[in-house]
């Protein structure tokens, strides 16, 4: 899929130390013109095409960019490609014939990022990869930070995110309040799109509950409450009356 930069993405998010950090690594990779490994969860990747836009941009010597995910293109069509950045979604699933374009044809993608998902085999031993693309890698893959090391931009993702959200018939998306922005923040969820999937299910809920106010810290434990209610042994199991 090739990127003309106008489409609608959710923006980088880096006030808190450890994403300026990995932000100033990236940066000095592409100087080097490593391949750019980022070990980054599915449940953390709500921002990483705003990260790779930001990379690229900072590097300044791309025409467009290119996100190669489910839907691979052509090695023929990778061969055409010049001055384009590459995003590799899935990159422990990149097959040896695009990772071998990618090198013989290196001179024509200035910023090349590789998400891969962790634990793969692929960054630590080279399995899957070929030796020439593994060694072409930045010597130690980037890592992304969990949501707990993010406490800095908590505030901004979560309002960002809110921002996406819509009711119906136009009404306004209520507020959230103190209670619901601490649970938030203080829970440890796998990922910035696990926070984004928690929002959304609690506005549902306050939608179905007809409420109005606030979202509130209710709508997102109610579901985490029926759980436990339904889980308890002195509950007997519902059954159907014959």
């Amino acid at each position: 899929m090739k990127q003309n930069g106008q489409n609608k993405m959710f923006p980088l998010v880096d006030l808190s130390t450890p994403m300026q950090r990995l932000v100033g690594l990236a940066l000095a990779n592409a100087e080097h013109s490593w391949l750019i490994p980022v070990v980054v969860s599915p449940d953390n990747r709500l921002e990483l095409y705003g990260f790779f836009r930001h990379i690229v941009a900072a590097h300044g010597s791309s025409e467009s960019e290119r996100v190669i995910g489910n839907e691979l293109p052509s090695v023929i069509e990778l061969e055409r490609d010049d001055e384009t950045s590459l995003l590799v979604l899935n990159g422990e699933d990149l097959p040896k014939r695009h990772q071998r374009t990618i090198l013989n044809y290196r001179h024509n993608f200035p910023v090349v990022m590789i998400a891969v998902r962790p634990g793969s085999e692929q960054i630590t031993q080279g399995t899957g990869w070929l030796e020439e693309f593994h060694d072409a890698c930045a010597p130690l893959p980037l890592s992304w930070p969990t949501w707990e090391e993010r406490g800095a931009d908590h505030d901004r993702i979560i309002s960002l995110i809110r921002d996406r959200l819509s009711m119906p018939s136009g009404v306004p998306v209520p507020e959230f309040d103190g209670m619901a922005v601490d649970y938030l923040k203080s829970t440890p969820f796998d990922g910035t799109q696990s926070v984004e999937r928690a929002i959304k299910g609690a506005l549902n809920r306050y939608i179905q509950a007809c409420s109005a106010g606030s979202l509130e810290f209710r709508h997102f434990t109610a579901l985490r409450a029926a759980r436990i209610l339904l889980g308890r042994k002195e509950f007997p199991p519902i059954s159907v009356v014959r």
